[in-house]
């Protein structure tokens, strides 16, 4: 007869405390019964067990058997002497063939384990040794199975020494019966050099890591020769620099091709001075300075060995001029920081090294942006204003080739500043959109150096005065409520005063009139003839004091 899987797993882990707890109640048992000599049969069911006890002058004494109670097979058996256990107490099992083995034993000196064991505890199996109750000598654990004829099969798990209960020496440790890590215990602590094996692609065994330990705190250099990250390989290996358990000295770490792709200094966890970056993939190396954990000092990014950042941190805060170039080495662009927040004035380069435009920061938001043409001269001023609750306020100031226009015009950005890196484009493609930029204020246009009209804009409709300087000596003011003209007045440019009478002309060119109006006490009073280029009449109206007839 044999005792199967469920037997193994549930109940032979319980005999051994079974057995225990009933012979420390063995005696009062026996009192009760008034036994001095013969054998006591004890039942439970519950273990499906029956214990045969003997005893002589009132005591146990001579060998405890246990057996199966439904197939009679021999369970357990040992030694007692005066109530006491001794020697090697054994717990069987049985395979398929009926051979009995030996599941788990313990040694005992006057009721104290002292000496071998081996002991079951579901599918793990211990052996070691005891000196007075405690682990003491050589120690294993292995995992069990059974083969096809219930024979044990074991796999080992890890492995070392005790000393008094405490770990010390050599320990070895297996998952899946392939080596884990081997490393050295001090009282009970890691000690000396811990190495940490490949588990995942064991064959051919592989180490991955290097650990240094002084009783149980890291001491020395970590050597990590390559990892996984969610299940895939890192060929990177990293030294890692441990004082007391704390990270200070040298750090590095490389590639499979020994590149260097980060290197610097700790000093008690924290990063101080220059530290390096490198991306193979990018083909890039950042240079920073730390203090306490921060970037603080001068910051370089080079591409294939050229600068193309350059840059300053302030506690962990861009700060002062940083400077931008293409990976030839030419500057593209300059920015400004202080504490962190965008400022001052910031330029834009072309490969030509002329200035393409620039803007003007203050606490983050853009308030000035320029545009130059391509000999570096300024063609176009944007000034923002973000005082309005709910609309960016433009002025803007347009340079032609022989004039130049300036209008106030709302924008509403998306967010609480326009998007620097695609609102020069948007004005230069959309400028004129008044659904896009609405007029709203002043307006104003100059040529030769000169106005030649100027007024305001309610949301793209004329309101309030507008002047018209296009007669050297007469200027037109017209007066306008919501887009619609409501009166004009004709004044003396130097003067200011009102034009008596005389005549307001304008011309195409030499003896090439466009317009003629007759003026008397500043308003228009006779004809007022429009004509082609060509000199034929477009369009004649009669005013008298300044009203249509």
């Amino acid at each position: 007869m044999y005792f199967g899987i469920d037997f193994k797993f549930e109940t032979m882990k319980n005999l051994y405390s079974a057995i225990v707890l009933f012979m420390t109640s063995a005696l009062a048992l026996a009192q009760v019964d008034t036994v001095d000599n013969g054998k006591v049969v004890y039942i439970d069911s519950a273990q499906n067990l029956k214990l045969e006890i003997p005893f002589k002058g009132g005591q146990v004494n001579g060998t405890t058997k246990g057996f199966d109670l439904e197939s009679g097979s021999l369970i357990i058996e040992g030694k007692s002497k005066d109530n006491q256990k001794v020697g090697v107490w054994n717990y069987y099992q049985y395979n398929a063939l009926g051979d009995k083995l030996i599941a788990q034993f313990f040694t005992y000196k006057s009721d104290t384990l002292n000496g071998p064991f081996k002991k079951r505890d579901d599918s793990l199996l211990i052996t070691g040794s005891f000196i007075r109750d405690t682990l003491d000598g050589q120690y294993k654990e292995e995992l069990v199975s059974l083969d096809d004829t219930l024979n044990f099969i074991l796999t080992p798990v890890d492995s070392g020494q005790f000393k008094m209960g405490i770990k010390y020496g050599l320990w070895t440790f297996l998952k899946n019966g392939n080596l884990s890590k081997v490393g050295n215990y001090e009282n009970n602590q890691y000690h000396l050099h811990w190495k940490i094996y490949d588990t995942i692609n064991p064959i051919p065994q592989k180490l991955m890591r290097d650990i240094q330990y002084f009783e149980g705190v890291k001491t020395g250099n970590e050597i990590v020769y390559f990892s996984y990250k969610n299940g895939k390989k890192i060929e990177e290996q990293e030294t890692i620099p441990w004082q007391m358990g704390k990270l200070s000295g040298n750090y590095s770490k490389k590639n499979a091709n020994d590149v260097v792709l980060e290197s610097g200094m700790y000093s008690e966890d924290i990063k101080i001075g220059k530290w390096t970056y490198h991306n193979p993939l990018e083909n890039t190396t950042e240079t920073v300075t730390y203090l306490n954990n921060q970037f603080n000092g001068p910051y370089q990014m080079d591409k294939a060995g050229v600068a193309v950042i350059k840059g300053t941190y302030a506690l962990d805060k861009k700060n002062k001029t940083w400077s931008y170039y293409s990976e030839k080495g030419v500057l593209t662009r300059d920015e400004m920081y202080e504490n962190g927040e965008k400022t001052g004035e910031w330029n834009f380069y072309n490969s030509n090294k002329v200035l393409t435009h620039s803007m003007v920061y203050d606490a983050n938001k853009v308030v000035e942006l320029y545009r130059f043409d391509k000999n570096g001269d300024e063609i176009l001023k944007l000034e923002f204003d973000y005082s309005p609750d709910n609309y960016l306020k433009i002025t803007a100031e347009e340079q032609f080739m022989d004039s130049s226009i300036s209008v106030d015009l709302i924008y509403r950005p998306k967010g609480d500043t326009i998007d620097t890196k695609n609102f020069l484009t948007t004005y230069l493609k959309s400028g004129e959109d008044t659904t896009v930029f609405k007029r709203h204020g002043g307006y104003s246009v100059t040529k030769s150096g000169s106005v030649e009209y100027q007024g305001v804009y309610s949301t793209n409709i004329k309101h309030g005065d507008w002047s018209y300087y296009y007669n050297s000596r007469i200027v037109w003011k017209k007066v306008f409520n919501n887009g619609i003209m409501t009166g004009e007045v004709f004044v003396d440019k130097s003067t200011g005063a009102k034009i008596e009478k005389g005549e307001y002309v304008l011309w195409y060119g030499p003896e090439r009139p466009r317009v003629e109006f007759k003026i008397q006490n500043g308003v228009r009073d006779g004809k007022s003839i429009w004509y082609k280029k060509n000199g034929e009449e477009l369009k004649m109206e009669k005013y008298k004091d300044g009203m249509l007839n």
